[in-house]
């Protein structure tokens, strides 16, 4: 009855946002847009043109493509941007999103049925002022144009993880980075925002002349304008080391280092991981294959771990696939029991049977990084340091190479995506807590698996969130998170999702859904028993924005949501981007 319910919700959503797509623009609209191109130099692109067919192709999600807006405007400065947001202004009624690289895979975030896209592709560049040690950085493109063109000046931004991340997107929501250990999120370490407002005004934003304005922009999205530069710290950084270390041990033992590795990251700030978890369906730890593949041969680590590929019973295999990904199938066939392309039930429940068994000891691959040549044996956490480790793979490279090394897994996947997010305290009296979610996980997942239509994978990814993050945040002024450096330690749970077909996005969408849902019903039943026995269990979890999914009430979870939504509607009077714009809302305002 319960997954009928989450289902029947998802499909309200999705039938909206179906029931929009390809929508036939307005009178309205079709104005707008050819009012905004007399405005731009005619730097607006329509259906069926080259521009705009391209930009609408180029997204994290594929499937938003279909959304289909009135038209694509290519502003190539702050100057076309408050031209026009004046124009928008003055049309009522004509829905717009801002795309900055088209990361997020929520409809109607970064993309637009029947109204105006504003991309911002050509707002574009880096530049590094050597005695301010700040570097200026536009919204449009990715993080790996950003690392390149600071590569060689031994300084470094806390920016994305990952190469095919949009900039404006990932700096607005909050941002995690490999280097957030030692200097907190991205967006702490923003100190200005030129920024576009509701008026069409141009406003450099920072933290003496607007500080409660700098604060609710750390974190809250795109609702206070459109941001054409950003102001970024920058530190010093030169090489990293980036390896996997390849442990034998039991899953509870695993699991248990896990947990102290994020329940201590304030102790051993430069080091860091992005470490996915298994992932029922299509898509089993590509990441992992992506870093094997970015750290040399996978040839020899093939001939390390296995020759080929395993069979696993009933699960169809594609022969088409090249060597290299066929090598990547070999090593995460022996670590996981499973293949990145299981076709079929049978993939994932290998992968449980595999797991399941707390007591045998298996292997385990760790992807680490740490800001430093060499990480000492402790600096992943004393329980990682006292697990046999059967094997190191490393190399030092440069920081920008770091976020380059997944890169070539997104050549694999052109397909529908999803996000969700759930943020996690620390538990200390429970250990293996992070095992209780994973088995909640995998016990949902198979009762989702089996209604999928095609092919689709939800997966875990575990991010440390400690303390600390609210030390920086403090240190900045503050961010719309509420982050404090009393705060207990968290993680934050990233549930990506991949799938074939769109007639399972309703699916997907509920599957997480029912996942998240069962997991606050968890950590609900522990606060009130530990509780009982004199036990704290840290409240206050807010989401985070980065990975949320699409009816996820984000802003919501925010402790000072209202101070900053009354703070928006003084900034944008007329609700230009709190009604009309995409992304995430102050509920009041909507």
């Amino acid at each position: 009855m319960a997954s009928f319910h989450v289902i029947y919700q998802a499909l309200a959503i999705w039938t909206l946002i179906i029931s929009l797509c390809g929508a036939k623009p307005t009178t309205a609209a079709s104005e707008t847009c050819d009012e905004i191109a007399k405005a731009i130099n005619n730097n607006v692109g329509y259906p069926g043109e080259p521009g705009y067919d391209k930009e609408n192709r180029d997204y994290y999600n594929s499937g938003l493509s279909a959304l289909g807006p009135a038209c694509i405007a290519f502003p190539t400065s702050a100057e076309d941007v408050s031209s026009i947001v004046k124009i928008l202004g003055k049309r009522e009624g004509v829905p717009f999103a801002v795309k900055s690289g088209g990361h997020s895979p929520n409809p109607g975030h970064s993309s637009v049925s029947g109204g105006v896209l504003i991309a911002l592709r050509e707002i574009k560049g880096t530049k590094f002022d050597k005695a301010k040690s700040i570097a200026y950085v536009k919204p449009g493109g990715h993080w790996w144009d950003v690392m390149k063109a600071l590569n060689g000046t031994g300084q470094m931004i806390v920016g994305g993880r990952l190469g095919v991340v949009g900039i404006g997107g990932y700096l607005l929501q909050g941002g995690v980075s490999f280097l957030s250990g030692q200097y907190g999120l991205a967006a702490d370490n923003i100190v200005e925002y030129e920024t576009v407002l509701a008026n069409g005004s141009i406003v450099n934003i920072n933290q003496e002349r607007h500080k409660d304005l700098m604060t609710a922009m750390r974190g809250s999205g795109s609702q206070f304008g459109i941001v054409t530069k950003f102001a970024l710290k920058t530190y010093p950084v030169s090489k990293y080391w980036v390896g996997l270390r390849t442990y034998n041990c039991t899953r509870e033992q695993y699991l248990e280092a896990l947990q102290d590795f994020m329940a201590n990251l304030a102790n051993h700030p430069k080091a860091s991981t992005l470490l996915p978890g298994g992932s029922p369906g299509l898509g089993n730890n590509a990441l992992l294959g992506s870093i094997f593949k970015g750290l040399g041969s996978l040839s020899s680590l093939a001939e390390t771990f296995g020759s080929k590929p395993k069979d696993v019973p009933k699960v169809q295999r594609d022969s088409t696939k090249s060597q290299d990904m066929m090598a990547i199938e070999s090593i995460m066939g022996t670590f996981f029991g499973t293949h990145l392309f299981d076709y079929e039930k049978a993939g994932a429940q290998n992968y449980m049977d595999r797991s399941a068994a707390n007591s045998t000891p298996s292997l385990f691959p760790v992807p680490l990084l740490y800001d430093g040549c060499k990480p000492p044996s402790d600096a992943f956490g004393k329980k990682f340091a006292q697990l046999p480790m059967i094997s190191e793979v490393g190399s030092i490279v440069d920081y920008a190479t770091t976020i380059s090394v997944s890169n070539q897994i997104f050549e694999y996947f052109s397909t529908p995506t999803s996000f969700r997010t759930f943020t996690l305290p620390i538990i200390p009296h429970r250990p293996y807590f992070i095992g209780e979610v994973e088995d909640l996980f995998y016990n949902v997942s198979m009762s989702w698996l089996p209604k999928l239509k095609s092919i689709g994978s939800l997966g875990l990814v575990y991010q440390p969130f400690p303390h600390s993050f609210g030390k920086h945040a403090e240190a900045s002024g503050g961010n719309a998170m509420g982050l404090k450096g009393s705060d207990h330690d968290r993680f934050v749970l990233e549930i990506p999702g991949v799938y074939i077909s769109s007639a399972d996005a309703p699916t997907m969408q509920a599957w997480g859904k029912d996942f998240t849902d069962r997991l606050a019903a968890l950590v609900k039943d522990i606060t009130v028993k530990s509780k009982a026995e004199g036990k704290i269990v840290g409240e206050y979890n807010p989401l985070f924005m980065n990975d949320a999914g699409t009816d996820q009430e984000v802003i919501g979870s925010y402790r000072d949501s209202q101070k900053f939504a009354a703070l928006q509607k003084e900034v944008d009077p007329s609700g230009l981007f709190a009604k009309r714009a995409g992304g995430y809302k102050f509920a009041t305002l909507v």
